[in-house]
Parts: C-alpha cells; sequence; structure tokens
C-alpha cells in the first residue's frame, strides 16, 4: 500500500478527521493516539484492545473522553511515532519468512520509538 487514507470520529473531539499517510512522509496533523490496554494484556483480548486504539486531537480530548466514560487515561503516542512504529511493526509482514516478534524484540522496537516504562512492557 503506498497511501492510505484513514476517516474517524475522535473521541470527545467534536470533529471527524481523516488522514492521509504516505510511505516517506509521516502525517503532519498534531494529534496523538490513545492505547488504553498495557502491552502486557494486549493478547488477554486482541479485539478488546484494537477496538480502544483511539485517534484525538490532543491529549485534554482524551482526557474529557476517559472521564466521560469512566475509563483511565492509558499511554499517548504522537502520530509521527505511530507511523515510524508501523513502518518497523508492519514493514516485514508480507514476506515470505515473516514470523512474530518475541516479547524481547517486541520491546526493543517500542524503546526504538521512544515507547518504554510500565505501560510497553511485555511479558
Amino acid at each position: 500500500m503506498l497511501h492510505a487514507r484513514n476517516r474517524t470520529d475522535r473521541p470527545a473531539g467534536g470533529r471527524p478527521v481523516a488522514l492521509l499517510a504516505a510511505p516517506r512522509v509521516p502525517p503532519s496533523e498534531p494529534s496523538v493516539v490513545h492505547f488504553l490496554v498495557p502491552a502486557a494484556r494486549w493478547w488477554d483480548d486482541v479485539v478488546w484492545t484494537c477496538s480502544t486504539i483511539r485517534l484525538a486531537c490532543n491529549p485534554e480530548h482524551v482526557e474529557r473522553w476517559a472521564a466521560a466514560e469512566g475509563e483511565r487515561v492509558g499511554a499517548l503516542v504522537d502520530l509521527a511515532t505511530m507511523w515510524r512504529l508501523g513502518k518497523t511493526w508492519y514493514g516485514d509482514r508480507l514476506h515470505d519468512d515473516f514470523r512474530r516478534r518475541t516479547s524481547q524484540e517486541a520491546a526493543v522496537v517500542f524503546a526504538e520509538h521512544g515507547l518504554t516504562g510500565p505501560f510497553w512492557e511485555v511479558p
């Protein structure tokens, strides 16, 4: 895929958003991605985990969403970091020799993209 367009409604953001992603240029939108479920728990219920990863205009919108839903704020990641992470994480998925990363390999990828601390620790 050379270009992707993602259209979604932002939690507590008040407006829909359409992002254009390209292979060589990160999105310029100053948004954040909110991860509710800590990395160590992602595979407990992957459908729930994926359904809780949300785009937001800014951290304040995440805080308003969390308060309205009775949820906590998890981890926030800026779009440029998500773009770089996605290129690394999914860049080899179509190769014949692809294999799922081990926990240790995932931890290294997270750390390379500045995703460190208890939220990003994997078992």
